[in-house]
């Protein structure tokens, strides 16, 4: 009797065993089964990239590499599964994959968004990316990694990356990443919205590094103002930039009717045309 036991026990040991392994594959490799509990963890993949900054005294670009494991995941419904669907908070956002974003990405005024786009992944998003500087004197973050690309497409009224209807753009900085960004109409390519808000010194528009391509709507600059509303600061330290107006907005610049608190070109290849009755580079 005794010998018939222990062969029982040791094949529902064998079992047992078998079973674990079973699931530790079924969860991707992640499982550990240690008697009779189960736990699981998927500690996220660390994501490198590039921070620039500008040399004042050398008059070159600076380059440090950072890695993080601690983010968000970009996915298709990053704004509906939002705290409650009207925009997402301050912390950092990885896009793993190539995306795309029906919603308008919108950044909450208050917060500080850091999104990193990994070299060979695409973000695409189809109403913009919302960030914004108000009637309220609130305004969003967003700084942007990676040498990947992001397609922004503004809805109307708003900036393909920048500011709604009745804003301006918020603070917007940009580290290398590929972009294509158009505004919607009224709006900038990358800047503020139509009319409403003005920048008043408070917001800038930082290009250290990139491959840009900025296109206003009508109305609207490439970079800068959007409808008469004029452009930020806006500090350019390297990339190669091509931005420009489809009517009445300069290349980079101010909105129609409207000219720029300062523009500042440090280095870097710039390709800037007006639309009708605006400057390539100014009002």
């Amino acid at each position: 009797m005794k010998g018939k036991t222990v062969k029982r026990l040791a094949a529902f040991a064998v079992a047992l065993a078998m079973i674990g392994s079973s699931l530790s594959a079924e969860l991707g490799g992640i499982g550990l089964f240690d008697g009779f509990s189960l736990t699981a963890s998927a500690a996220q993949e660390a994501v490198s990239y590039t921070v620039y900054s500008w040399n004042n005294s050398t008059k070159t670009l600076s380059e440090t590499t950072k890695t993080i494991t601690d983010y968000k995941v970009v996915t298709k419904d990053i704004i509906k599964n939002s705290e409650d669907g009207n925009g997402i908070l301050s912390g950092t956002y990885v896009v793993t994959q190539n995306t795309t974003v029906e919603d308008h990405l919108y950044i909450r005024k208050g917060c500080t968004v850091n999104l990193i786009v990994p070299k060979g992944v695409t973000l695409t998003c189809n109403k913009g990316i919302g960030c914004g500087y108000d009637k309220n004197k609130e305004l969003a973050t967003l700084n942007i990694y990676g040498g990947g690309k992001i397609v922004a497409n503004g809805m109307k009224y708003a900036a393909g990356i920048g500011g709604k209807d009745d804003e301006t753009n918020g603070i917007i900085t940009i580290h290398g990443t590929t972009i294509e960004a158009t505004g919607g109409k009224h709006a900038a390519g990358i800047g503020g919205g139509e009319g409403g808000q003005d920048p008043d010194g408070t917001t800038s528009i930082k290009i250290y590094a990139g491959d840009i391509t900025a296109t206003g709507g009508i109305d609207g600059a490439g970079i800068g103002g959007g409808d008469c509303q004029p452009g930020a600061h806006t500090y350019i330290y390297s990339g190669n930039i091509t931005a420009s107006s489809q009517k009445h907005g300069a290349g980079i610049g101010g909105g129609d009717e409207e000219g720029t608190l300062g523009i500042f070109i440090y280095d870097g290849k710039i390709t800037a045309t007006g639309g009708e009755g605006g400057a390539g580079i100014g009002a």
